[in-house]
């Protein structure tokens, strides 16, 4: 302090005195006056730094600052969203989610942490699709809200045809066909000598990828069995299939997905990649007021899979979240 009274003592001789300009400042009274001032505020700016604990680590936040801060990172976020992700609840950071297990209409099949503008891109400078997968996309929006919205998007279709060719995969799975869209993206990225199993329990959607799969070329590479899923599952591990799929993908009922990551991890063989959709449920699987069966076994799948050391897992946001397993 004393050398700050010195310092502004020397300014004041030098600068103020025989300055028209700074008259204010002549007097000394009001130059001591203006100096307790500054000395003030510079003990208020010190005081109000955070302060480092004994380790000299900033001291935690509190849980309630960061609720507080998460809340106002999501309203800044849902205000740059357009129209998809207006329904945002920022108080509870979920979608609103309905008690039945089906896509809310307004859902587009994109991670919630993308903004729609970059989906495009992604979409515009990556997707590329046979004219025949358009068209199928273009089918099944035909059907009543909220069915369309369970087929999944081009970007994660396009993923599953990469990890196809990566794996040089030879036998694919799919459990929940839909309309086909996903077996007719893989199917085009398989061998000739390359086979699909897909089941479903609906055959008034797989009439539709049936049709589909004929135009494409690629029907007898499919081998399609409807009727329940756990059910076919168990007839493939009966018939000695156990081990000799390369590539599987489960997308399907959601209250059940516990049950086919068992079956299907038997018929994977070594090396070979489960993916598992809809990891994140809308969100629901952080709300801990929803309490759907689906949602539930979602939360315990996702526990369980971190822990299970018969895999090595990668939770992706693609879509509404994937994981992959990688069988050891």
């Amino acid at each position: 302090a004393e050398k700050f009274w010195e310092k502004a003592k020397q300014w004041y001789q030098r600068r103020v005195r025989g300055n028209t300009k700074m008259k204010l400042f002549s007097s000394p009274f009001i130059l001591s006056f203006t100096l307790l001032l500054l000395l003030v505020l510079v003990v208020s700016v010190a005081h109000a730094s955070p302060k480092p604990d004994v380790k000299g680590s900033p001291v935690p936040i509190s849980e309630e600052e960061k609720e507080k801060i998460k809340n106002r990172m999501l309203n800044k976020l849902s205000k740059s969203f357009t129209g998809e992700f207006k329904d945002i609840d920022v108080e509870s950071n979920i979608y609103p989610i309905e008690e039945k297990e089906t896509q809310p209409n307004n859902y587009k099949g994109v991670a919630a942490s993308i903004n729609p503008s970059i989906y495009s891109y992604i979409l515009d400078n990556s997707v590329t699709e046979t004219e025949l997968q358009v068209q199928l996309r273009e089918e099944t929006k035909k059907l009543p809200e909220p069915l369309p919205n369970m087929q999944i998007p081009p970007d994660e279709a396009q993923f599953l045809a990469f990890l196809t060719k990566l794996l040089n995969a030879k036998n694919y799975l799919e459990v929940g066909v839909f309309t086909g869209y996903s077996v007719l993206s893989v199917a085009l990225s398989l061998p000739k000598d390359g086979k699909v199993t897909a089941l479903d329990s609906k055959k008034e959607y797989t009439d539709i990828a049936e049709k589909f799969w004929e135009k494409a070329g690629v029907r007898d590479k499919i081998d399609l069995k409807i009727g329940q899923a756990k059910e076919s599952l168990e007839s493939l591990i009966s018939e000695g299939k156990e081990g000799t799929y390369d590539l599987a993908l489960i997308d399907a009922d959601k209250s059940n997905y516990d049950v086919y990551y068992e079956l299907v991890l038997k018929l994977v063989r070594p090396g070979g990649v489960i993916v598992i959709d809809n990891v994140l449920w809308y969100g629901s699987v952080v709300d801990k007021s929803n309490k759907t069966k689906g949602t539930k076994t979602l939360r315990k799948l996702n526990k369980k899979l971190k822990k299970d050391d018969r895999v090595i897992i990668s939770t992706l946001t693609v879509s509404d979240g994937i994981t992959l397993a990688l069988k050891k």
